[in-house]
């Protein structure tokens, strides 16, 4: 006899820059709304506070199938990546962003084999639900695995700029030219 499938439930938090985030939880077998239900009916988890994919908010990890390994978090190692959805970046896009003086992996989702980058499969679909992979989106992540910046559709001036404001080589140049 096979488990019965995850229950989805809606969560609400509010989050330290008040604002407040809504996502979908996915409860195991094990657990079931009433484990996180207040006396209200609202579906809570207690001193839980979460950025989500915004930026500034930590990496997600999730089960993933490619040449780098199992888990999301493997390939958001060494350096700025950019995790883009459904080969939405051009290929001399990512030749550029590889060879520019602070260099990014461009990693996209859907299993296209990727000149220069990397490709994996979203072999549980967690990937594109957790990080609201609609085709085109892009997340940047710093080399900490932070989320740097988000876009739904790719443009490489502001990936640049990004990578640019992040490694601090804007303000720089702002400073030089005043």
């Amino acid at each position: 006899m096979t488990a019965p499938a995850p229950a989805g439930v809606l969560v609400t938090w509010r989050c330290a820059a008040t604002a407040t985030l809504t996502c979908l939880m996915y409860l195991t077998a094990a657990e079931d709304a009433a484990t996180h239900t207040d006396a209200s009916g609202k579906v809570t988890l207690p001193n839980f506070e979460i950025l989500g994919t915004a930026p500034g908010g930590t990496a997600i990890d999730a089960p993933v199938a490619g040449p780098r390994g199992a888990w999301l978090l493997s390939y958001l190692e060494g350096g700025f990546t950019l995790l883009a959805f459904d080969a939405s970046v051009p290929a001399d896009a990512i030749e550029a962003l590889a060879n520019d003086a602070t260099a990014c992996t461009v990693v996209e989702v859907g299993n296209r084999p990727v000149a220069g980058g990397s490709a994996l499969e979203d072999c549980e679909r967690l990937v594109t639900a957790r990080y609201d992979g609609k085709p085109g989106t892009c997340y940047l992540f710093r080399p900490d695995q932070h989320i740097c910046a988000r876009w739904r559709s790719f443009d490489l001036p502001s990936v640049r700029r990004a990578i640019a404001r992040a490694a601090g080589a804007a303000d720089m140049e702002e400073r030089e030219a005043a």
